[in-house]
């Protein structure tokens, strides 16, 4: 039988898309187009850490010198300083995954060695106000940052000061959404009427939907793009994850615990808030097998697939779910490097699964023997739906800072 045949003939499916999707539909919605549309700002910000830099080359702290003002960068947040600073060291890494941008974070919260920066250590910084010589140049610059963000208004405690790098990191996560509201709402230039999602992208949906899943079997969708598929239908089965332009959700996993201030940046305390002020929700589905497209797999959604995997009794042998993972090939250059990272992202997923829930079968082997484990590659039928990168910078160009 034809893979996306038996794909259709599957009852009860739980749909997960990823930036993948959104990727494949030709959004520029990746972490790379993010600093192609916001350019001259990025730029700007790496040339103010290159002066300060410069200064900490002759032993002088933020706290000791004047050089940088407040107003230089009104309109920026602190978390445009932290990605910019990622960009500027690991400018050879460019290409991140979204979920790679939450595992900086997630570094810097807990403040492992090797991290962009230590965000327990920017406090401390700041608490003490000492000197560059004591410290790393990037934790200083970010407590400098903090200072004149503060007009130099001391924290009372580490909760007040996490709370700050939570409401910064709300500046950023709205920017964001207006870049991803841009993208699937005002993507063609010559389509001028507001909110309207471009044609382009509805069509190359409606057909890669319709080529991956029977609609009628499909149970729930969780998205963790950050924006609904735009196809009513869908739309009403439709769980977003991660927010959505409204309300982007840049989290954590659950590394700490509920009393420490920083359980504030996990996403498990992001969602319930959300709820909290939500007026309906939507009722509790029963699927029996999953469908991923677009998704990475990072660890910092396993708990995601976990429990997806948990509700479909995956390990149990009596069972006949099914976990479907469905790729494309967006390089044919890079053909073998893709259908290896793919590979390579089931594997590691299906082990780790098995290894926290202590099982003692090769879960893996048992789902390839059983025929419940496909990965199968969706083809790029839909070039008609290509056009030019057209990113412009000149809507920003008077308001970097």
């Amino acid at each position: 039988m034809d893979n996306f045949k038996f794909i259709k003939s599957l009852d009860s499916v739980n749909l997960i898309l990823g930036n993948g999707f959104d990727l494949h539909c030709k959004l520029h919605c990746s972490y790379k187009n993010y600093h192609q549309k916001y350019k001259q700002k990025y730029d700007f910000l790496i040339s103010l850490i290159d002066k300060y830099f410069k200064l900490t080359e002759q032993g002088c702290s933020f706290f000791d010198n004047t050089s940088l003002k407040k107003t230089d960068f009104k309109k920026c947040n602190l978390w445009d300083f932290f990605f910019a600073l990622s960009r500027k060291q690991r400018s050879d890494s460019m290409d991140y995954n979204w979920c790679d941008v939450e595992s900086l974070m997630q570094d810097s919260l807990v403040g492992v060695e090797g991290a962009l920066l230590s965000w327990p250590r920017v406090f401390s910084i700041y608490k003490y106000q000492s000197k560059v010589a004591d410290n790393g140049h990037n934790e200083d610059l970010m407590a400098g940052i903090i200072y004149l963000l503060r007009d130099k208004k001391p924290f009372k405690d580490e909760r007040e000061y996490y709370d700050f790098l939570l409401k910064e990191l709300f500046k950023f996560e709205s920017v964001f959404g207006r870049f991803i509201f841009n993208q699937r709402k005002n993507i063609d230039r010559h389509h001028i009427e507001y909110g309207i999602i471009n044609k382009r992208y509805l069509e190359c949906a409606k057909r890669t939907l319709g080529t991956i899943c029977n609609f009628e079997k499909i149970i729930s969708i969780d998205i963790f793009n950050y924006d609904e598929i735009g196809i009513g239908e869908y739309d009403s089965k439709t769980n977003m994850i991660n927010g959505n332009y409204n309300n982007p959700i840049f989290g954590v996993n659950s590394v700490f615990k509920h009393t420490d201030p920083r359980f504030i940046f996990t996403k498990t305390h992001r969602h319930i808030l959300d709820n909290m002020h939500k007026t309906d929700t939507k009722g509790l589905v029963d699927f029996k097998n999953i469908v991923v497209f677009g998704h990475s797999l990072c660890e910092y959604d396993f708990m995601h697939f976990f429990s997806a995997f948990d509700k479909i009794r995956i390990s149990d042998p009596t069972n006949t779910s099914c976990f479907i993972y469905v790729f494309s090939v967006y390089d044919e250059s890079k053909r073998t490097i893709i259908e290896n990272d793919v590979r390579n992202s089931v594997y590691n997923l299906i082990y780790s699964y098995a290894a926290a829930r202590e099982l003692h079968t090769n879960l893996l082997s048992a789902l390839d023997s059983q025929n419940r484990l496909r990965i199968v590659e969706l083809k790029d039928h839909l070039n008609e739906f290509n056009y030019e990168n057209h990113f412009d910078d000149s809507e920003y160009k008077n308001n970097i800072v």
